[in-house]
């Protein structure tokens, strides 16, 4: 079983630390609100990521199924504009195509780059049984 987990954050550009002005509330606010949500994030990745270790590591005839946890998070893409763009996109209901034709190639790198997805049994010919 593969679960894939996607903190798709954005990160809107910001000059609240490149300037010598004092910052107005709204980027204060903002500051303060994204910081227990950065950790809350933080908090649930490592929780389930322990829980697949555990998974994995009782396997037996209840779950003897292994469990693969992949966290992909849009802050690891490759320095560039693809990066820029995709941690640039607002929180809202309806997203442009481009956007969504960004956050698909993005998925793809991510991936890629990901040694749990590159190792998963049956992909790309690898089917090697995992030992309980």
């Amino acid at each position: 079983m593969v679960v894939i987990s996607v903190n798709a954050q954005n990160h809107l550009d910001s000059t609240i630390d490149q300037s010598p002005k004092i910052p107005g509330l709204r980027d204060v606010v903002n500051a303060i609100i994204h910081v227990p949500i950065n950790e809350n994030t933080q908090q649930s990745i490592r929780n389930f990521q322990r829980f697949a270790e555990q998974w994995n590591q009782s396997r037996s005839g209840e779950h003897p199924v292994a469990l693969h946890y992949i966290n992909l998070d849009l802050h690891d893409l490759p320095d560039g504009a693809l990066k820029k763009r995709v941690l640039n996109i607002g929180t809202t209901f309806y997203l442009p195509e481009a956007d969504i034709r960004d956050l698909r190639q993005s998925a793809k790198i991510l991936l890629e780059q990901n040694e749990t997805w590159r190792n998963l049994p049956g992909r790309n010919g690898n089917w090697r049984a995992i030992a309980p």
